[in-house]
């Protein structure tokens, strides 16, 4: 579906209403059934409008009614994939009833005809009238938009320091249209991957339009993306042929481009790639490109990194002058520079702290005060996290005075930019350290890795789903949901997914040949059966898993973690549709639709070259759900060979989540005054469009302006 100005209002807790601004009083409310219909659908999908909000709705006719009707509908659906109907795709829609009340012998007998060809329709039961859905719904505040909201939107994505999450990647390159942009200068974007993936679609969108591209390494990355290779140049590239026109224009950037020799210096290999495409020697005009080609070629460049490395490697404090050039990249090598120079590394850094941002600062706080306590240190190679290795914690650890003084620095300095952003000061929900900043790496939401998710009391129980549409004259592809249950040392106990569809596995082993019914009140995760997509038309198929709270606390189970898994070794990008998970709470599992958007928690359509996604994991005696968005290796034949792998990868996986900086990480700097800064505002008033950071808008009476975090950082 392509993207509307609507789904990008919802997307972003906003709800574009069309009209004056209304003052009618809302004592006609309850009058107006139209609009009381209006309010009880959009509390089906999950939200509920502002009072604002409200208030903007009131005097629409019931055409306009019915048109913004439309119009939100058909974005709320595509965000909360209500338009998949994934109900319709589970083998057993009867589900849970229905499978727990077969023995492993009826299971097993009936899945291995469907695998050999026969129609489910043969071995399922006529769909049985659910009770209507009871209990808890996930409802979220959508405040009213205005005239700028689109603006704001577009400047805060602008403004994001970290790597887009492909919503926010599909966002930005609908605004950057929607909002007739013609001139981008990657200067002004925080990330440069970022400013690259916008700058290249402005190309293919508007060839007409301009854009400054000023240094030689994002003319690098602009070169790779146009060759559909990794933009962040960790992965092999294999520069495409250039047309003579985008020949020139590529050698005119890297003529005018800043650092050009330094750059080349940085990645010669990959210049020389770059170099061999674009023939420079057939344009006249680029002196200092032509010079920059022969030191290349000619071995004369010497890059910074490699300067460093020998100032390290000898020992020679004077490096700590060469990198004071360079703070990035100080603060990036600077545990390293600590063991080996030791308080000295630490002093020298302090002066050149306050040419970092807020964001660089925060997060390599939060890395020093929390490398002491970390037994292994994840190291996912170029970013991937399917090769990632585990190494012992051997690092020097930093004193109490290595600590004091990059707490001191960092604080003078963000707290002095913070009395500028916010004057008034903050009131601090201290819940916010919940909430994790983004992270450079992660695909699916705006929230950092690591961000928790309460499961409230009277949930009793977890849905979740893997919904994929691929062609079927491609054949049957599976991409598998999976759970792993562990102890509470990490031990791991079992799993449920295609291959073990109910957990503990004792239970099911003990009925494995018997005609005994297994809705025993041990079953504590069950699985809806495995669908055969090709049966369907256009490929579509649901694999659906229910977690028991209180059955899992029972057997043993700590922690659970949520995993899907591309079986037909397809990547997610692959797939000819889409491939979509998505994770419900709620109270009693065979009241309503297998699938409510109302209680989704969390619905992301994955994409990417990877073939797993691990997606969170559920930490069951806390009661919180843990936000991972990883592609961790694993053998994607089933979730169940995967135990032993994740039990020595989690725990230091945890850890490094534990070590990412939080929103309360940063508003700690900030003086303290009434500017609320919260994770949910259900039980606060704020008014009169007061500023305010609220993750998680549930009160729909309040009324703010919510505070960019981007510009913050």
């Amino acid at each position: 579906m392509t993207l509307t100005t609507q789904q990008i209002f919802i997307s972003h807790g906003y709800l574009s209403v069309p009209g004056a601004s209304s003052t009618l009083p809302l004592s006609g409310l309850m009058e107006n059934t139209r609009l009381l219909t209006v309010i009880s659908n959009l509390s089906y999908y999950g939200y509920v409008p502002s009072i604002e909000a409200i208030r903007q709705l009131l005097p629409l006719s019931e055409k306009e009614l019915i048109s913004f009707w439309n119009d939100a509908e058909a974005a709320l659906k595509e965000l909360t994939a209500a338009n998949r109907k994934m109900d319709n795709f589970v083998v057993y829609k009867n589900f849970p009833r229905e499978v727990l009340e077969m023995s492993q012998a009826e299971y097993w007998c009936k899945q291995i005809l469907m695998y050999w060809g026969l129609d489910k329709e043969l071995f399922v039961e006529p769909v049985a009238e659910r009770p209507a859905l009871a209990g808890f719904q996930n409802r979220k505040v959508l405040h009213l938009a205005d005239a700028n909201t689109l603006n704001t939107i577009w400047t805060n994505l602008l403004a994001n320091k970290a790597r887009w999450s492909a919503p926010q990647q599909e966002s930005a390159k609908f605004l950057l249209i929607h909002l007739k942009t013609n001139h981008l200068d990657v200067d002004n974007i925080a990330f440069k991957e970022n400013a690259i993936q916008l700058v290249s679609h402005l190309l293919d969108v508007c060839p007409a339009a301009s854009a400054a591209v000023n240094n030689a390494t994002d003319v690098l990355r602009l070169a790779a993306l146009r060759s559909e290779a990794d933009v962040a140049l960790r992965q092999p590239i294999k520069f495409k042929s250039f047309s003579r026109k985008e020949r020139r224009f590529l050698c005119l950037l890297l003529q005018n481009s800043k650092h050009l020799e330094a750059d080349m210096a940085e990645r010669p290999a990959l210049f020389k790639l770059l170099l061999r495409r674009l023939h420079p020697g057939d344009f006249k005009a680029f002196p200092l490109l032509h010079q920059a080609y022969n030191a290349l070629y000619q071995g004369k460049l010497t890059s910074f990194a490699s300067k460093v490395e020998a100032g390290i490697k000898t020992q020679d404090p004077a490096v700590l002058e060469v990198l004071r050039g360079r703070p990035g990249d100080y603060a990036r090598r600077l545990h390293k520079l600590y063991q080996v120079f030791g308080q000295i590394a630490i002093n020298g850094f302090i002066p050149v702290m306050d040419r970092l941002s807020n964001h660089q600062l925060v997060k390599l706080v939060k890395y020093a005060e929390t490398a002491n306590r970390r037994t292994m240190f994840t190291c996912p190679p170029k970013g991937n996290w399917t090769k990632l290795q585990l190494v012992p914690n051997t690092k020097k650890e930093f004193t109490s005075e290595a600590l004091s003084a990059l707490r001191t620095g960092a604080a003078a300095i963000i707290r002095d930019r913070l009395q500028k952003l916010i004057p008034a000061g903050v009131d601090l929900d201290l819940n916010t350290d919940l909430i994790k900043l983004q992270t450079n790496d992660q695909e699916l939401a705006s929230y950092g890795r690591g961000t928790v998710f309460s499961i409230p009391e009277n949930i009793s129980f977890l849905r979740t789903a893997s919904y994929w549409e691929n062609d079927a004259k491609l054949g049957v592809t599976w991409y598998d949901n999976g759970w792993n249950f562990f102890d509470t040392n990490w031990k791991s106990l079992g799993s449920v997914c295609w291959n073990a569809n109910v957990f503990p596995h004792n239970y099911a082993h003990s009925y494995s040949y018997g005609h005994q019914r297994q809705n025993d009140a041990t079953a504590a995760a069950i699985f809806s059966g495995d669908p055969v997509n090709i049966k369907e038309l256009r490929g579509r198929a649901c694999q659906m898993i229910d977690l028991y709270i209180d059955k899992l606390l029972k057997v043993g189970v700590r922690y659970a973690v949520w995993n899907i898994l591309c079986f037909s070794r397809k990547t997610f990008s692959e797939a000819t549709g889409e491939v979509v998970g998505s994770l419900q709470m709620g109270e009693q599992p065979d009241t309503g639709k297998l699938y409510e958007p109302g209680r989704a928690q969390l619905v992301f359509p994955l994409k990417g070259k990877s073939l797993t996604k691990y997606v969170a994991y559920i930490d069951l005696e806390k009661r919180q759900l843990v936000y991972m968005d990883a592609n961790l290796k694993g053998n994607t034949s089933s979730a169940g060979s995967n135990g032993a792998t994740l039990s020595t990868q989690m725990p230091a996986f945890v850890e490094y989540l534990t070590s990412l900086p939080s929103v309360a990480d940063l508003m700690l700097y900030a003086d303290k005054g009434s500017v609320p800064v919260v994770y949910s505002d259900k039980d606060r008033e704020i008014h009169d469009n007061q500023p305010a950071y609220v993750f998680r808008p549930e009160n729909n009476s309040n009324q703010f302006a919510q505070v960019s975090l981007e510009k913050l950082l």
